[in-house]
């Protein structure tokens, strides 16, 4: 790959995290300093020796793991219709803007969507379901017909990179739009609510980072290593022996109406950084009146 490729690609948000941290940032800056489109990207770094064929493939990987997995499942929420969401949300979408901003969003969604299905998994074409991806898949590649040799696969890659940097100017425009400033705000704190509540992911890392501070844990020598992820049923003993309650219980009796409390329009943020899930189940579990004493703190004194 030559030089001005692997520039190229190194300033796109295929493999630049601090281009979602300026969005997230605009975001809140401009609108409500809990909103955010993307959570805890990672992006794989492109090795410098590497090809244009290969820089191509890990650019939609990464553009996958942004805006069709973990990092992106609230941006689905707030643009596509998600699973279980409330039908006023889905009508409201709009409001945010980038359907209007970025038309291609769909497609391009579903172009890295399909790509991605087509080279990650054991896509046969026995299955009539795959063969959507794997002739979105062909048809990209059809867009330059040769693809003889790196030239060529430079040509592609670029044109990839050129979409990704047309989606993520898109996003940046969200958060200068003053129409229908105040609902869109709403809007969104509603999305980021639901995502919230359903990542079980963030919840659980959350509970086992504040279980690894709590003086149970310290006390029983507990076996998990500090990298290793704790167990549920162990996650679920510790707060039994506490709280007399569950996991499943202590979010429906307790965390749940924090977290609704902290996403109403007239709550004003205390913290750093945006509303991410991790944080949010961060700052709900430290407040429960059980985990903060065997963490040590005073019940009554609120922790920052």
């Amino acid at each position: 790959m030559n030089d001005a490729l692997f520039q190229l690609a190194s300033s796109s948000i295929a493999f630049n995290k601090e281009v979602t941290d300026i969005i997230n940032r605009e975001i809140a800056k401009n609108l409500d300093p809990r909103l955010f489109l993307f959570a805890h990207y990672s992006p794989a770094p492109i090795p410098k020796n590497s090809c244009a064929h290969a820089c191509f493939y890990l650019a939609v990987v990464n553009m996958h793991n942004l805006i069709a997995n973990d990092c992106g499942t609230m941006l689905q929420s707030v643009v596509l219709q998600g699973k279980g969401e409330s039908l006023q949300i889905y009508q409201d979408k709009a409001a945010l803007g980038l359907r209007k901003d970025f038309p291609a969003w769909p497609q391009f969604f579903w172009l890295v969507k399909n790509i991605r299905r087509d080279i990650c998994h054991n896509n046969t074409q026995e299955y009539p379901g795959n063969k959507r991806s794997y002739f979105e898949h062909r048809l990209f590649l059809d867009s330059k017909p040769k693809l003889k040799d790196q030239h060529d696969w430079d040509a592609l890659c670029r044109s990839f990179l050129a979409k990704c940097d047309d989606f993520a100017a898109a996003c940046k425009n969200i958060s200068k739009q003053s129409d229908g400033k105040s609902d869109k705000i709403n809007l969104w704190l509603k999305a980021i609510k639901q995502y919230v509540i359903k990542d079980m992911n963030s919840c659980r890392e959350a509970l086992s980072t504040l279980f690894r501070q709590s003086k149970s844990y310290k006390y029983n020598h507990y076996a998990p290593a500090v990298h290793r992820r704790i167990q549920d049923s162990i996650l679920d003993g510790w707060l039994q022996t506490i709280s007399r309650k569950n996991l499943e219980t202590l979010l429906k009796d307790d965390i749940h109406p924090m977290i609704d409390r902290l996403f109403q329009p007239q709550t004003a943020w205390e913290h750093s950084g945006p509303a991410f899930p991790y944080d949010v189940y961060n700052i709900c579990f430290a407040e429960y009146g059980y985990i903060r004493q065997d963490l040590g703190f005073p019940p009554f004194q609120r922790l920052k």
